[in-house]
């Protein structure tokens, strides 16, 4: 990783606010494709280095320095810092693309755009779906906005497929929140049933009649994977907080997402190695600390 400290032509250069291990795979992904990968060092842990490090990333010092080192900024942050996030950038005067790939409502991404424009920047709604990409993954970018042809060539490879929902802001994040809505959604409320069938003494039992079923088989057979995934519960809450927002935006009800929110929130804690206990233990404590 390597430092720099004149200012280059900011062609050809994307910055990523903030490598997380989705952001330091697409920067992998951009680096191949002959373009330069920034990151911004400031106020970013030591984990956030490592990973910058690892995709051979540039590092710069300041948000000012970054917005002009930078042709192309892409957003990939927790969904309630997004705004926060676009509000530093347009700070700066950026007049570049600047692609937003939140898991936000589109009302959200719309407010994104408009604070990106006022700033003299250009706006791209985006979406990713999948793993982070590498040469076999299955991964998905979906991008909505008057530049997605520009960014699109930025992206390109067998591991990330690009899908164009055309120019209207908002599309892509559309999508993404109701992906999000079934696919964290089941999570929330397959969590919370077995977290009930635990406190009234029947987990077993019901693991047992779901696994006998052929419409509740995978159920049974998913369960560690899961349980896994309850490692990022601390982002899903906030994603389900998009997820009732956008469903509110359509005039259906947002109390399902609060919810799944909630369950999310008690389980904000859980660290990496996430077993069944603690992910009981926290949902079932309905102390006033443990709740949103």
């Amino acid at each position: 990783m390597t430092t720099t400290t004149a200012p280059p032509s900011t062609s050809g250069s994307i910055g990523f606010l903030h490598p997380g291990e989705m952001g330091s795979a697409l920067a992998t992904l951009v680096k191949s494709n002959g373009f330069t990968p920034y990151w911004l060092a400031q106020d970013r842990s030591d984990a956030t280095r490592n990973r910058a490090l690892r995709a051979a990333m540039t590092e710069i010092a300041t948000i000012e320095a970054f917005c002009q080192h930078s042709g192309i900024i892409i957003s990939i942050c927790p969904p309630h810092a997004a705004m926060d996030v676009a509000r530093q950038v347009a700070r700066q005067g950026f007049t570049g693309v600047y692609i937003d790939a939140n898991a936000i409502s589109p009302t959200h991404a719309r407010q994104v755009n408009d604070i990106i424009a006022l700033g003299g920047g250009r706006f791209v709604d985006a979406a990713i779906v999948g793993p982070p990409p590498g040469k076999s993954t299955d991964t998905r970018l979906y991008l909505s906005g008057e530049s997605v042809a520009e960014i699109a060539r930025c992206f390109a490879s067998p591991g990330l497929r690009i899908i164009n929902l055309g120019a209207e802001i908002g599309r892509a994040s559309s999508l993404k929140m109701c992906h999000s809505a079934m696919h964290k959604g089941q999570l929330a409320m397959l969590i919370a049933t077995l977290a009930g069938a635990e406190s009234l003494g029947v987990r077993h039992e019901l693991t047992e009649l779901w696994g006998a079923s052929a419409n509740t088989a995978n159920l049974a057979r998913g369960m560690d994977e899961n349980f896994r995934r309850l490692a990022k519960a601390w982002r899903f809450a906030g994603e389900m907080d998009e997820v009732a927002d956008t469903f509110a935006g359509a005039g259906l009800p947002a109390q399902f997402p609060v919810a799944a929110g909630e369950i999310f929130s008690r389980l904000s804690t859980l660290p990496d190695a996430v077993t069944k206990t603690q992910v009981f233990e926290l949902l079932l404590d309905t102390t006033p600390s443990k709740t949103r």
